[in-house]
């Protein structure tokens, strides 16, 4: 690499730069838990989108001095995460990072343990309360002085819906900062 590029005009993956607390030497197992947090630090370190490519499986191996097992492990658990997206015959790219990994693992444990359903709702509405908590701000700023006929009909229902439920707006999160901050 005489750039220090990989094929697709990134930077290598720096191994040093990952908190995955395993040593390069430790068991596979260990080496595709450094390589899944290597590709994770790799996409936000490089604020790369869903749908921007990836290096490839032989540039992950050499910089991180890992097995191809272990980047392909690594591969396949990001894909599950949607994390990553593997084309074949394309190469690797970034997933769409969406929740639906966790709705259904969350679906999957209410179903698993039948008994157990008020914690899994619990844990629903937790992590929906932590979303909407941590990402209020910023959807506020993204929308913040933007013209928008949909979103002034969601307002006006949400307020007419907090009228009728008696809910004050210091109550909600998401929803409500958006449409008394408009």
């Amino acid at each position: 690499m005489s750039n220090n590029s990989t094929p697709f005009g990134q930077t290598p993956i720096d191994l040093s730069s990952t908190s995955g607390g395993v040593s390069r030497g430790s068991a596979s197992l260990g080496q595709a838990r450094v390589a899944i947090e290597a590709i994770k630090h790799h996409i936000i370190s490089h604020n790369l989108q869903r749908g921007d490519p990836l290096p490839t499986e032989t540039q992950m191996c050499s910089d991180l001095n890992v097995s191809r097992s272990s980047v392909r492990e690594a591969v396949r658990t990001l894909s599950a995460l949607d994390i990553v997206e593997v084309r074949h015959g394309r190469g690797m790219f970034v997933g769409s990072v969406s929740m639906r990994p966790m709705v259904e693992l969350l679906a999957f444990r209410g179903l698993l343990n039948p008994g157990d359903d008020w914690r899994a709702l619990k844990d629903i509405v937790q992590v929906r309360q932590a979303l909407d908590l941590a990402l209020a701000q910023p959807v506020i700023d993204a929308w913040q002085d933007k013209p928008s006929a949909l979103m002034e009909q969601i307002c006006w229902k949400w307020s007419s819906y907090l009228r009728l439920a008696s809910f004050s707006p210091s109550k909600t999160a998401l929803s409500t900062m958006l449409c008394w901050r408009r």
